[in-house]
């Protein structure tokens, strides 16, 4: 008889090849089938399989989107050659890149399934934000969240808040505005006053 340890939140606190060997040794594992060996299985041994399974089918299409955009990246020509590896159509491929290349790994939640990521990915990264906060904080499916997502798009658009990512294009404008006119003035001679770029920089964020 075998037990699994009841692990963490974390996966990459544990070895994921130790885990799938104690799986290995539970029963027999192929493409399809997980056919039990043990019939006297430890019903927490049994909850923690399940839990297990469950992350490993989440986390699978971000492991293979990651690995396709390093080897994107890495292998060029050779590239499309690796992928057939996977045994996944072109066009299921080049969705897992664009999913993982525009929802990087900084605004992914582990509390969401790849597909409420799939719906937020042509979005801004603040919308991207935005809308998967929501969908972990109301625990919204992805078909709810892909409504919401609809019916957001229909609405007219919202002043919202301005984040870190974003120059605030009010004051960005003015500023431009004041440099270029002081350009125009000095003639071949650019001069830029130091209290246009302070409010140049203060307006792009990069400023008090």
């Amino acid at each position: 008889m075998t037990d699994i340890e009841v692990l963490g939140d974390a996966l990459d606190e544990v070895s994921l090849i130790a885990h799938i060997r104690q799986l290995e040794e539970i029963g027999v594992l192929t493409r399809t089938q997980f056919k039990f060996e043990d019939a006297e299985l430890p019903y927490d041994t049994y909850v923690s399989i399940g839990r297990w399974l469950g992350i490993y089918h989440d986390a699978s299409k971000w492991w293979i989107a990651d690995w396709l955009i390093f080897g994107e990246g890495t292998y060029t020509e050779r590239f499309w050659q690796a992928v057939e590896a996977t045994g996944r159509s072109k066009g299921t491929v080049e969705n897992w890149i664009n999913v993982g290349t525009k929802v990087p790994p900084s605004r992914r939640r582990e509390e969401l399934t790849f597909t409420h990521h799939t719906i937020v990915a042509p979005l801004s990264p603040r919308e991207q934000r935005r809308f998967l906060d929501k969908a972990v904080k109301e625990n919204l499916s992805s078909r709810e969240l892909n409504e919401l997502v609809k019916a957001t798009k229909e609405l007219p658009p919202a002043e919202e808040p301005l984040d870190d990512e974003t120059p605030d294009m009010a004051r960005v404008l003015p500023a431009i505005r004041r440099l270029l006119r002081n350009g125009e003035e000095a003639g071949q001679n650019l001069l830029c006053r130091i209290e246009d770029i302070v409010q140049l920089q203060v307006a792009l964020g990069e400023g008090d």
